[in-house]
Formats: C-alpha cells, sequence, structure tokens
C-alpha cells in the first residue's frame, strides 16, 4: 500500500475547511500543535547545559543591528514606489553607518561581561564574508 505525502493532503483538507475565512492560510495552524508538541519535549527531555561564568547577551547590540537593517532595507525595497523622496537616502545613509559603527564595536569589544554578536576574525574568510555582503 502506497500512502499519498500527507502534508498535501492534510493542506488541501485545511484549505477547503476555510477556517475562520483564511482560505489558504489555514495551512500555517499545522505548525501550533508541532511547536506545543517540540516544546513540551524539549522542556522534558534535553537537559540543562547553562554554563555559570558565560557572558549575557548583548540586547543592546542585537536592538542596534536590527534597526540598522530595516534601515538599510526598507529604503531597497520602498524607495522606487515612493520616488526616491531625500528622507529616504538619510535612512539609508544612516542604516549603512551604524552597521559600520556596530561593526568597529563588536571589532575592537574586550571579551568580558557582554558576549559579541559576531566574530569579526571571521569576516576574514571568503566563504563566510560573501553571505553578510550578498
Amino acid at each position: 500500500m502506497v500512502l499519498p505525502p500527507l502534508g498535501l493532503v492534510l493542506g488541501g483538507v485545511l484549505t477547503d475547511a476555510d477556517l475562520f475565512g483564511w482560505g489558504w492560510r489555514t495551512i500555517f495552524l499545522i505548525n501550533l500543535p508541532i511547536a506545543v508538541i517540540a516544546f513540551v519535549s524539549c522542556a522534558r527531555l534535553v537537559p540543562e547545559t547553562r554554563e555559570p561564568s558565560a557572558p549575557r547577551p548583548d540586547v543592546a547590540g542585537a536592538a542596534l543591528l536590527s534597526a540598522a537593517r530595516v534601515a538599510v532595507v526598507y529604503p531597497l525595497l520602498e524607495g522606487r514606489s515612493l520616488g526616491w523622496p531625500g528622507w529616504i537616502w538619510l535612512v539609508l545613509a544612516a542604516g549603512l553607518a551604524s552597521l559600520v559603527a556596530l561593526a568597529w564595536v563588536e571589532g575592537h569589544r574586550q571579551h568580558g561581561r557582554v558576549a559579541s554578536l559576531m566574530q569579526p576574525k571571521l569576516l576574514r574568510i571568503p566563504a563566510f564574508s560573501a553571505g553578510p555582503v550578498v
């Protein structure tokens, strides 16, 4: 006996059911029970591996990185449709300057109580640095 691809069948059933009037978007509901099972399983089965002397995460650096990426990507996505107003170039320049400043700070950070967002020496490896550039 050959079983049909269950994902396709379940996706079709959820799409036809049109739960909440969401149409095809109901296929994403299948992720909810899978996520709950994964979280519960991890909480029960995966042992604690916390390192007492581990540095704390760099929340400020992560927030700056996120804001800088938005400031670079938004002008590139919306600039054309907005007619490239002057403010969009300022946002793009601020985003690029923030990325450069963050890279400089991370490169000169002394390893201490805050974990580094990235290891700058990795950017010297061409195969690694090609990803962020692209």
